[in-house]
């Protein structure tokens, strides 16, 4: 959590009660969350924001390079906190998603291709899809 707060700080952004609700619940998830999943746990920390007000959040939270956006192949926009690079196993029976670590090597062939051929990178995603050992 505190590598989110620093990132909060280093953007100049203010820590309200939403930010720092926001921190603990990215930094304890074990996947990328929908937006009803965040609304859902924003709960516990005793927070009803509408969801206008999220999504408006989650805009700064992009904007910051603090979030990133990520898809599976059932089109729900999820969101997770932009810190190592990793890829995910997606079962594609009951989603269950398992975060992988990513090779820094095959990280830094993709930046020099997309330099070589001048194109910028804003983001990455990768997922496997399979079924997971309770599905198989």
């Amino acid at each position: 959590m505190e590598y989110v707060l620093r990132k909060y700080q280093a953007n100049s952004l203010r820590l309200t009660k939403l930010r720092e609700a926001l921190a603990g619940i990215f930094c304890q998830a074990e996947k990328p969350l929908t937006v009803p999943e965040i609304l859902s746990e924003l709960k516990k920390y005793t927070l009803e924001p509408n969801k206008t007000t999220v999504y408006r959040e989650f805009e700064i939270l992009l904007k910051n390079k603090i979030l990133k956006e990520v898809y599976f192949n059932d089109d729900k926009k999820r969101y997770e906190i932009i810190h190592e690079h990793h890829h995910h196993l997606v079962c594609k029976k009951c989603a269950k998603v398992i975060k992988i670590d990513c090779d820094q090597s095959f990280e830094l062939q993709v930046e020099r291709q997309a330099k070589k051929s001048n194109f910028v990178l804003e983001n990455s995603s990768m997922e496997f899809f399979g079924k997971c050992s309770k599905c198989n």
